[in-house]
């Protein structure tokens, strides 16, 4: 019988690897969210509903960029308020010492 030569498959078989991939090229911009779930969804990852699973993803990713976005706010709103009263002790004239 003659032997016959078969090439394994160049992608990551183990869960750990594939997860590795999916992070680093989806976190490259290589991949797109679908495609990465796709993935884990075939190295074995317990996702029921890839689709649901990618509207959550997302869903969260939104929920934390509001929770970033609202806290830039609050950073900025405080800062405005350091600026009041300058002038004062700093030897500026104010106008109620002009009257």
């Amino acid at each position: 019988m003659p032997a016959r030569l078969v090439w394994a498959p160049h992608t990551p078989t183990d869960r750990a690897a594939v997860l590795d991939e999916v992070v680093t090229a989806y976190g490259a911009g290589v991949l797109s969210l679908e495609t990465a779930v796709a993935m884990l969804l075939e190295a074995g990852y317990p996702i029921k509903d890839a689709s649901q699973e990618v509207a959550r993803i997302r869903a969260k990713a939104e929920q934390e960029a509001a929770e970033r976005m609202a806290e830039a706010v609050a950073l900025q709103g405080e800062g405005e308020g350091e600026g009041e009263g300058e002038g004062e002790g700093d030897g500026a004239i104010s106008e109620g010492a002009l009257a």
